[in-house]
């Protein structure tokens, strides 16, 4: 169960946060990715879900949390707003899971090429990757306690688990 005052992230969304009695979590994470950061100094927070690895010619504009290369950027800025150091920042990828079988004989998998590409954005900004919880064949659902950073994640039918 997410907590009191929960604040969804949905596909393509994006959103920082120093509110200590926000929860920011992304539910039924498949082939998708969350991007989570936090600064444990400042207490700034976000979580951004994404959607596809690339961004195709013409769509950055429209809704730039819903690809890597655009998503990751802007959730560090967005944090940065709020107070947070990027040196102090740690991030963390939940999801990627291998969830449509079919569609990866034509364009690979997605859930894979997606956590390559939020690694790699975050490995051009510098900040750190804590912990991964990605891959496999079971989606995923994620939250973020801006309070203290904790950062959990389950499967459907399975408890929290610290990350």
């Amino acid at each position: 169960m997410i907590a009191l005052g929960a604040v969804n992230i949905g596909l393509g969304e994006l959103v920082a946060s120093v509110d200590p009695g926000v929860t920011l979590g992304a539910l039924g994470l498949g082939s998708c990715i969350a991007v989570v950061v936090y600064d444990g100094r400042a207490r700034v927070g976000g979580l951004a879900h994404v959607v596809l690895p690339i961004v195709p010619p013409g769509h950055g504009v429209m809704v730039p949390g819903r690809f890597a290369p655009l998503a990751v950027p802007e959730l560090v800025r967005r944090a940065e707003e709020l107070g947070a150091s990027r040196k102090r920042l740690r991030a963390w990828l939940v999801g990627g899971a291998h969830v449509l079988p079919a569609a990866a004989l034509a364009v690979g998998d997605i859930g894979e090429r997606n956590a390559r590409a939020c690694r790699d954005a975050l490995r051009s900004l510098r900040v750190a990757v804590a912990g991964e919880a990605v891959g496999g064949a079971k989606g995923r659902s994620v939250r973020l306690a801006v309070a203290d950073g904790t950062v959990a994640w389950r499967t459907i039918g399975e408890d929290w688990r610290p990350l």
